[in-house]
């Protein structure tokens, strides 16, 4: 039944019971307070009239000297200037010598409450109902000359101080009722503005969106960490955890700095621009990351990072990379043969028959050559293939391969430094090639890899146009000469080399080609590691 209720009024009726409970029990607090305030006050009021009477001398003398008279002057005088209901003077017998009513003078006084200040002398407030009614009364002994003569009864009827208290509480209950209703309009507006603040959402929605949130960003194949504006976690999937190795550990609402200080995820929010494709070390993984600051109506209000292991993104690339090269390998080899082939059959139509068989004789001997080279001299097959690959991608655009046969290679090496040096090469010489133009009378690309003791040295020359001027800017990601490219293949390059602590020099020459040397040290290149910068 309260699943149908709804938030708006769940929220108004407990926010207006809260406030009525409240103003129920303070005006109950301040009634009862204000009423024993009241009657101390009228008490305190009592007892001091009552001790101002009894020291009259005129009244300690007509006391005793019986002068009622006299004494009813008095009173009537004192009752008339003061809230006094009544001022009543008695003997030691109780007998009245002054009353409200002066048929009532002689008799004897009513309510039995008199007795202790007669017999005691004591002074006291007592409540009694006497001819007048039930009243708050104050009773004190009259002296002459340390005789008690008599006593003085001061009061005000109950009727009179009910009606004052029943005129404050009525103020207090108006009070009360307007706290009431400025409550329930509270209410009303806090609950419309706590129902705007979630989008007019009921609670079992909000649930199952969160719930579904939940089960879309852990079913992601990226981790995610998302950060509030003060840095601390506010969202983590399980594949983040899995990924940094924090299975086991309570991250939400702490601190990203304290958790995973390699981030560095809070410099996306004093810079507010996003880093996008960045390699990191992270708790010993390799990853790939991607941060952006969350921008929204009041600014920036946190950040999220999504990020993958690179292994996992080397494996894709891989893949695509070794069905790319297969297919240009293919493509470059099918226009290469349709080449010779249409020579071939040109020499025998002419019945060329011996320059036909010399054509292919020099043909499968510069390429068994080209080959027998790579083979020997290069004994990491990945790099073999890649440049075989290359050399019939040069062979098709009509360049000369020109493989150094002093290289030497020995590996083996882990798969990363593996696929960083194919990535090295395969850029450089795509470079080369793509450098060199069709109406260039010398159109070759020499290549040299040269394992040492300490280091592996590559060596890659073009006889294309050079970048003669722009030598600091031809690794900028984005930075390129050529119509269409995106820039990305030297940055890739100066990236994988940066990692494997390598260095670069280039020397090139305007339409003269360029020549390029990287050194890589072979410390770290071990065999079953990973290699992690």
């Amino acid at each position: 039944m309260l699943e149908k209720i709804s938030l708006k009024l769940k929220i108004s009726l407990l926010t207006i019971t809260i406030i009525c409970i409240i103003l129920i029990a303070v005006g109950y607090i301040t009634i009862s307070f204000t009423r024993n305030i009241h009657l101390n006050r009228l008490q305190e009021n009592t007892m001091d009239l009552a001790q101002s009477v009894s020291k009259i001398p005129e009244i300690q003398n007509s006391l005793k000297n019986n002068k009622s008279t006299e004494i009813q002057n008095i009173a009537d005088n004192i009752r008339s200037n003061t809230n006094a209901d009544f001022v009543v003077i008695i003997d030691m017998e109780g007998r009245r010598y002054s009353h409200p009513y002066r048929d009532r003078i002689g008799k004897e006084i009513v309510g039995g409450d008199e007795t202790k200040v007669l017999e005691e002398g004591s002074s006291y407030i007592s409540r009694a109902k006497g001819t007048l009614g039930e009243s708050q009364r104050a009773f004190v002994p009259i002296f002459h000359e340390g005789e008690q003569v008599g006593a003085v009864v001061t009061g005000i009827l109950m009727e009179e101080i009910n009606q004052k208290i029943a005129l404050v509480t009525e103020r207090i209950l108006i009070a009360l009722l307007v706290g009431v209703i400025l409550g329930i309009l509270g209410a009303i507006v806090l609950a419309n503005n706590i129902k705007k603040s979630i989008f007019g959402l009921e609670p079992y929605q909000i649930a199952r969106i969160l719930e579904e949130k939940n089960i879309i960003i852990d079913s992601i194949r990226e981790g995610i960490i998302a950060i509030n504006e003060e840095g601390r976690v506010s969202l983590i999937n399980k594949k983040a955890k899995n990924i940094l190795k924090l299975k086991k550990e309570v991250v939400l609402n702490k601190k990203i700095k304290n958790i995973i200080p390699d981030f560095n995820l809070t410099d996306v929010l004093k810079t507010k621009r996003k880093k996008l494709d960045k390699e990191q070390k992270v708790n010993d993984t390799l990853i790939l990351t991607n941060q952006l600051p969350i921008n929204t109506e009041q600014g920036i209000k946190g950040a999220v990072v999504t990020f993958r292991e690179k292994n996992e993104v080397q494996k894709m690339a891989q893949r695509l990379t070794r069905t790319k090269k297969l297919t240009s390998s293919l493509r470059s080899q099918n226009h290469e043969f349709m080449n010779k082939l249409h020579v071939i059959s040109g020499l025998i139509q002419l019945g060329e028959n011996d320059r036909a068989l010399n054509f292919i004789n020099n043909f499968i001997s510069d390429q068994k050559e080209t080959t027998r080279k790579v083979i020997d001299n290069i004994k990491v097959d990945e790099i073999a293939g890649l440049l075989i690959g290359k050399y019939n991608k040069s062979k098709e655009r009509n360049v000369k391969f020109q493989f150094d046969s002093r290289s030497n290679l020995e590996g083996p090496y882990n798969s990363d430094v593996t696929n960083r040096l194919i990535s090295i090469l395969g850029n450089l010489i795509d470079n080369g090639l793509e450098s060199i133009k069709q109406d260039f009378e010398e159109r070759k690309l020499y290549v040299g890899i040269f394992e040492k003791e300490r280091e592996i040295k590559i060596l890659v020359e073009d006889s294309g146009v050079g970048i003669k001027g722009n030598e600091a800017k031809a690794f900028e990601k984005g930075y390129t000469t050529k119509k269409g490219s995106r820039g990305i293949g030297l940055s890739l390059v100066k990236e994988n080399i940066d990692i494997l602590d390598g260095t670069i020099d280039i020397d090139s020459e305007k339409n003269n080609g360029t020549s390029v040397t990287i050194k890589i040290p072979k410390t770290n290149m071990l065999t079953g590691n990973n290699y992690e910068k």
